[in-house]
């Protein structure tokens, strides 16, 4: 079994200034094969203090739900039954305004950051919304 918690703490910055998504992808995760209960799932989200679960299809494609939500999930259920599969994936080099018009367009409210193969996190709409005014000023409006 692959359980993994991966975090950035530091942002990351482009020579303009601007973050990047890999840099805003910061939200601490757990990974779990698709044949997990809720109530399984849980208990590794809970160990590992990760606010999103992260659930690993055979086809190697994946889905998240997070911990508050697996809370209302009755627990023999399959963890894959909660999940959310994003449609588009962001490059880490993507920029705040690109990640934001990819969720517009997307009608989601995270999407995962991903370089080739390897899932390097998730970026959701608060953690966009939520920068500081000046780093905000500093991007470029979406088209």
């Amino acid at each position: 079994m692959d359980m993994r918690r991966i975090e950035t703490h530091t942002p990351a910055r482009t020579n303009s200034g601007v973050r990047a998504a890999k840099g805003l992808s910061s939200l601490g995760f757990v990974s779990v094969p698709a044949w997990f209960t809720v109530g399984a799932a849980r208990k590794v989200a809970e160990a590992k203090k990760a606010p999103f679960v992260v659930v690993q299809e055979a086809a190697g494609g994946f889905g998240a739900v997070s911990a508050a939500e697996l809370e209302c999930a009755p627990a023999g259920h399959l963890v894959s039954r909660w999940v959310r599969r994003s449609p588009v994936e962001v490059s880490p080099q993507a920029r705040q305004h690109e990640a934001l018009a990819l969720m517009d367009a997307a009608g989601t409210n995270w999407l995962p950051v991903r370089a080739a193969t390897v899932l390097m996190g998730l970026v959701t709409r608060q953690s966009l919304t939520q920068m500081a005014p000046a780093e905000l000023s500093a991007t470029p409006a979406a088209a």
